[in-house]
Parts: C-alpha cells; structure tokens; sequence
C-alpha cells in the first residue's frame, strides 16, 4: 500500500483511513467484523495485557511512592494518559463495527467523487483531505516517538554514567515490584517500559488520528457541497443538453424540473453530510469530553514535573514532548471541529452565489430555504457540554 503522504497522490486510495486501520489492525483492533479466531484471541490476549499491566503498575506506585512528590506526580500525569487511554480502546471495541461502517460510508454514494457533479475537483479536495490526515497522523507519532527517545536516552545515559544504582530510573514511571538496581533486571524493566509504552501509544494516537480524519472528511465533504450548489445551474444545463443533445443557445431557459431535481440532490446531499456528523457525535462526544478533562489533569502534573528538572534537561524536555503530545491530540480535536462549522456555514453563502436570475420561482424559493438551513451550522460537541472549536481550545489551555 502506498501512502499519500507528502506528496499529492496520483490517484485516489482505495481505503481513505488505511493507516490509521493499518497500525490499529497490528495492535488489536479491527473494524471489519470477520476477524478470524486466531485475531480475536491475539487482540484479548494482547489489548488486555498492556492495558492491565500498566494500570495495576501504577495504582501500586502510587500507592508505595504517596511521600514522594516528584515520583507521586509523575505517576500520576501517567496514570491520567493511560486511564484514557483504556477509555478510547473500550469505545473503539465497543462501537468497531459502526465506526467500520461510517469509515466505509464515507468512501462510497454520495460522498464519492461525482464527476457529473463537482467535475475533477471533488477528487481533488478529497486526495488533498487524505494527504493532510495522513501527515498530521505522522507528525503526531514523531511527537510521541520523540516523548520515547527522550525517556530512552536520558534514563540509559544516567545507568551508563552514574555506576551508582541509587540515581538509575526507569523511562517513564518507578517500578517497585522487582529490584531495579541489579543488571540485567534493570534493563529489562527499561526494555519493557519502553516497548510497551510506545505501542500503547501508537494505539492511542491512531485513535486520536482517526477520529479526526473522520472530521476532516466531514469537513470536505461540506467544501464539495458548495461547490455543487455553486454549479447547480450549469449542471441543470449538463443534464438538458445530455438529454437533447443538442447547442446550449437553443434552451437559454431551463425546465423547472430539471432544477428541481438538481435541487434535491443538493439536499439530500447536505442531509447525508449531516446524517454523517450525528453518526460522529453518537459514536464520540463522550469520548472526546473525557479527552478535554484528562488533558486538563494531565497537563496540571505533567508541568509540575517539568518545573522540577533543570529545563536544560533530558528529564524536563522528556516532560515538555510530552506536554506537545497533549497539545496536538486536543488540536487536532478543535481545529477539524472548527473547520466542520466554518465550511457548513458557507454552504449558505454558495446558495447565493447561484445565478439564479431570471429562473424558475419555485427554484428561487427552494434556494431560500436551504440558505435558511444552512444558516444552522454542524456544530460537533465534547459530550454536549461544549463545541469542539478554537476558541474551546483556547480555553481548555487558559483553564
């Protein structure tokens, strides 16, 4: 499979979302329906092990290091991530076959280039949308792989450096449950940490990715529908010349019908990219409200633990990636949720851009009130208690 990714890609991918599926398929979560017995037991057996072992760790960590306010808090901004974490995987098995479905949806009928439609742009717009989701997707895991590097090269460096194993640490949290000032226990408590960690966060920031992937589709699906609406009367005068076969100038007047139907296209259209949406704020509004408030937990300890460290530090700059990680899951978040607004908001604007002069009354009425419609955007929300938007971002990091 080649993936679009920095460069525009010559045709259309047959899976829009294929790595996003790809790395979630790998690490246990599947959205097809007919997984195989030896899939399922390896996903239970796989999803189970690393989501259990890290929050039966750090519950006891938290509970043996509770006089330890640097070992507490760190604890706990991992805690927070992890617990999340689980939150998005339970969603995700939860609802895998709907999720699947609107993935699907979203590939074919009406949201498929039309050529007739929208000409050659639509496919445009949509290979452009899967070239950008696609590279935040990457951007996001060079973040998280950095958080890795980091925890990787200044823990080793302290065991290399420091022959005392009272200054080795662990990666990311402390480990009580086995003696790690020993070799080679200690590295193969850092191995696993390390391992486990950056797979568990594949799995989380493939999550993150792919939910806003589903936004940015959404988004340019409204950017094809204005630009539809915008070419309603030349496509009414493709029909009618399909279907006389003879020169424009001979019919300067359409037939009423053939707008009417170019119309409730239109609609029907715009009422699918809604359908879309509400599909989006079923299966997620939950989950991206319990993303808001573990961001704010997080981010209050993780800083915290950052002002501990020299900010010339491995330690503090391990800390810093992290917080950037945080930083882009919840833009990704409000800024494809923003752009849904904006770009259904200007489906009204298209309306009027219609030449419409000189047409059918009915044809004029029936674009008034789609402007009258379209002037309620799609508006996406966090557990409907607020919109996924800038502004909401802006407050989420002021709080």
């Amino acid at each position: 499979m080649v993936l679009p990714l920095f460069s525009f890609p010559n045709k259309l991918p047959k899976n829009y979302f294929g790595l996003q599926r790809v790395v979630l398929k790998t690490l246990g979560i599947s959205f097809t329906g007919n997984e195989s017995f030896l899939y399922r037991t390896y996903s239970t057996l796989w999803l189970t092990s690393v989501v259990l072992s890290f929050s039966i760790v750090e519950f006891y960590e938290i509970y043996v290091y509770m006089d330890d306010m640097d070992a507490l808090v760190n604890n706990l901004s991992y805690l927070g991530t992890d617990l999340l974490g689980i939150a998005k995987v339970a969603i995700l098995l939860y609802y895998r076959l709907e999720i699947g479905r609107t993935l699907d949806n979203i590939e074919k009928g009406l949201f498929a280039p039309d050529k007739l439609r929208g000409g050659d742009l639509e496919e445009t717009l949509i290979k452009r949308c899967i070239l950008i989701s696609n590279t935040q997707t990457c951007l996001y895991y060079v973040a998280v792989i950095l958080v890795c590097i980091f925890a990787a090269i200044g823990t080793m460096l302290k065991r290399i450096l420091h022959p005392e194993a009272s200054k080795w640490e662990t990666p990311f949290t402390t480990f009580s449950w086995f003696e790690t000032n020993t070799s080679p226990t200690y590295e193969m408590i850092w191995a696993y940490q390390l391992s486990w960690r950056a797979l568990y966060a594949l799995i989380v920031s493939s999550t993150d990715s792919l939910i806003a992937g589903v936004l940015a589709h959404i988004s340019t699906q409204c950017l094809i529908l204005q630009n539809s609406v915008r070419n309603t009367i030349l496509n009414a005068q493709k029909e009618l010349n399909s279907l006389s076969q003879v020169d424009d100038s001979e019919y300067p007047n359409i037939p009423p019908k053939i707008l009417a139907k170019k119309v409730k296209e239109n609609v029907n259209y715009h009422l699918a990219i809604i359908d879309l949406a509400d599909q989006f704020e079923e299966l997620f509004n939950v989950l991206v409200l319990i993303i808001f408030i573990a961001t704010l937990f997080i981010l209050c300890f993780i800083m915290y633990h950052a002002s501990l460290f020299d900010p010339l530090s491995i330690r503090a700059a391990q800390d810093f990636a992290y917080v950037v990680v945080i930083c882009i899951q919840v833009f990704m978040y409000c800024y494809w949720g923003n752009q849904v607004r904006l770009e259904s908001e200007k489906v009204a604007a298209a309306c009027w851009q219609v030449d419409f002069v000189g047409t059918d009354v009915q044809f004029q009425k029936s674009l008034f009130l789609m402007i009258r419609r379209c002037q309620k955007p799609i508006v996406l929300t966090a557990g409907k208690f607020t919109t996924l938007s800038l502004q909401t971002y802006v407050w989420v990091f002021k709080f």
